[in-house]
């Protein structure tokens, strides 16, 4: 196992991080936060673990949500009550990688060395033995026939589902290869190492198409965008990088984390990205420009993962501090970045938002503030619409 995969692991372990906690404690009581997650607008709920969470994953449809953590339990929450539905337990191990297959039925997880695909309403369905050292990051392939695992070492697994065998071990690293991802389009596959280079690779024949020198320090994330053509990188250097895909050219750098970005992942409809950083703040960026829409801050200490909802409506957030929080998607967040002084100009030309006069009753005052939410959502959509547009000529 790479050196420094493994001290990476000691500084994740629970001693350690029983000592950054109480550090972070005395940080925080000398220098309170700013503000809350309960004051953001966007902020929905929370959902909580007994432990540090370190993945989490979306069902395809949306209504459930997978997390893994160190309190070595699989959770399958129910977001409409955002209650527990099914707990599994990860054989006594951290749980580090979660994925749901496309009809939502099974998950893929990590803990410890085991690989398990679960039918997450009935139990366990089959192991995949076969690793050494820790499994850090498991993916189905595109059409759902093999998985692919990393590990503490320079190689990552193609496992064929059906007969649960190795099929391949490709080798394209000198240090511990941690992150993997998959197109879509199932052409391509990509590795990312504690070399701090990425290769993509041709799904099919497994030969490395492009190794890319990418980053500074380890990567620990990768994804491919919806249509296959770039791939997000997330680093120990503190950013985030888009790269063409299989060529590996850059194409921006996401700067703005103060500290390791452990995790970057597209939206759905491939417009945002966001990032989970160890500065306890989650990100969101416009992937056409690489602008940083929003920041997340709620959580009282580092990110480990980050998620979009299959229908962009939800990004969730999985921290160390136990704690999932989940955000509501808006055209707001790009509306806002683009056009904040039309949008506040706007609102005072209506009316709705002028302080209350003593001739206006408490209902009448409670129902204008209620058409001036209604109608700042509309500003929000007619001015996201409108930088789309624009977006869209300029790419023309």
């Amino acid at each position: 196992p790479d050196r420094d995969a493994l001290l990476f692991v000691y500084l994740k372990s629970p001693v350690m991080l029983s000592y950054l906690r109480y550090t972070a404690l005395v940080l925080l009581l000398a220098f309170p936060a700013a503000g809350y997650a309960q004051d953001d607008p966007y902020f929905v709920k929370t959902l909580k673990h007994n432990a540090p969470v370190l993945c989490i994953a979306f069902s395809p449809d949306a209504p459930h949500l997978a997390s893994g953590g160190e309190d070595n339990l699989i959770n399958i929450w129910d977001l409409s009550t955002g209650e527990v539905g099914t707990t599994f337990e990860a054989y006594g191990q951290p749980v580090r990688s979660l994925v749901f297959s496309s009809d939502g039925n099974l998950v893929l997880s990590a803990a410890g060395t085991r690989i398990t695909l679960w039918n997450w309403r009935n139990g366990a369905l089959k192991e995949f033995s076969g690793h050494k050292t820790l499994v850090w990051n498991v993916a189905f392939s595109a059409d759902e026939q093999c998985i692919l695992s990393t590990c503490l070492k320079n190689i990552f697994n193609i496992w064929d589902v059906e007969t649960e065998e190795v099929l391949a071990s490709p080798n394209g690293h000198k240090r511990s290869a941690l992150a993997i991802a998959v197109s879509g389009d199932g052409n391509y596959l990509a590795s990312g190492s504690l070399d701090r280079n990425i290769v993509v690779w041709d799904y099919k024949s497994r030969e490395a198409l492009t190794t890319i020198s990418a980053h500074g320090g380890n990567i620990y994330s990768l994804c491919f965008s919806p249509d296959s053509r770039n791939l997000v990188s997330a680093s120990l250097d503190k950013t985030a990088k888009i790269w063409t895909v299989p060529d590996g050219k850059i194409v921006r750098i996401l700067n703005g984390h103060a500290h390791a970005v452990m995790q970057a992942a597209y939206s759905p409809d491939g417009i945002y990205i966001v990032t989970a950083s160890w500065d306890k703040t989650a990100r969101l960026w416009e992937a056409a420009t690489g602008k940083s829409l929003y920041v997340f801050a709620g959580h009282d200490d580092v990110l480990n993962a980050a998620a979009f909802s299959p229908d962009t409506t939800l990004i969730a957030t999985a921290s160390n501090d136990g704690n999932i929080m989940l955000w509501r998607m808006s055209p707001g967040y790009i509306a806002e970045s683009y056009f904040w002084s039309e949008i506040q100009d706007d609102l005072e030309a209506s009316g709705l938002t002028k302080e209350k006069d003593r001739s206006e009753t408490r209902p009448d005052y409670k129902l204008r503030l209620e058409k001036a939410e209604k109608y700042k959502e509309e500003l929000y959509r007619k001015y996201y619409d409108k930088h789309m547009d624009e977006l869209g000529g300029q790419e023309d």
